[in-house]
């Protein structure tokens, strides 16, 4: 590096002095690489092309870097756990069968008895009923308007006739209903009927 003095009295000076301390002279910069005069504020020395300051910059392009992808992970991290969470949440949603509500018995016969029951989505029909609380039979064996099979499109109004009952017997009863996804809920509170009796003007044993 060449040393630097002031050009109208020869005090020495520092590189990026802009008045002379001794005369008070106003100073242009030397290039601290060949010496030769550049202007305050020169990025570059027009003499030998050394970059003023070149390695601070780079340093703050890179930080600058660092700063947006930092930024950009921190959005995509955030944009994910959204995603997920959203999709958990679906996935909750959809993982149980209908919801039964309104379940009560339209009708009874001397055999027979009618159920009615409605569900939020379509879903398919069946009633599990029998003489004590353990059930033992359905009706029908297989759910009618089931979805899941891909044969129906399922109702949300259902109805089940239960015949071959005897006749003055009380029954217990729940339905079930499965979804398309084949997820099947079972009403949560136990129904009872019971058959009507026959009468002396339908049933007379003396008649026989």
């Amino acid at each position: 590096m060449y040393p630097m003095s002031c050009p109208y009295c020869g005090t020495p000076i520092n590189l990026g002095q802009r008045f002379c301390k001794t005369c008070g002279v106003a100073l242009n910069a030397g290039c601290s690489n060949c010496g030769a005069v550049v202007n305050p504020g020169a990025k570059f020395c027009k003499n030998c092309g050394v970059s003023f300051g070149g390695k601070k910059s780079g340093n703050s392009r890179l930080s600058l870097r660092l700063l947006m992808i930092l930024s950009l992970a921190v959005f995509l991290i955030g944009v994910g756990a959204i995603v997920y969470w959203q999709l958990s949440v679906n996935a909750k949603a959809s993982a149980k069968g209908p919801t039964i509500i309104d379940v009560r018995v339209r009708q009874t016969t001397l055999t027979s008895a009618t159920i009615v029951w409605t569900t939020d989505v379509p879903a398919s029909s069946q009633v599990e009923y029998g003489k004590a609380s353990s059930y033992g039979w359905l009706a029908p064996l297989e759910p009618k308007d089931d979805p899941s099979l891909g044969t129906s499109l399922g109702v949300t109004s259902h109805m089940v006739l239960i015949s071959g009952l005897s006749s003055g017997a009380t029954y217990h009863f729940r339905v079930r209903s499965k979804n398309v996804e084949g997820l099947e809920s079972i009403s949560s509170t136990a129904g009872i009927f019971k058959t009507q009796s026959p009468s002396e003007d339908r049933y007379n044993p003396n008649l026989d």
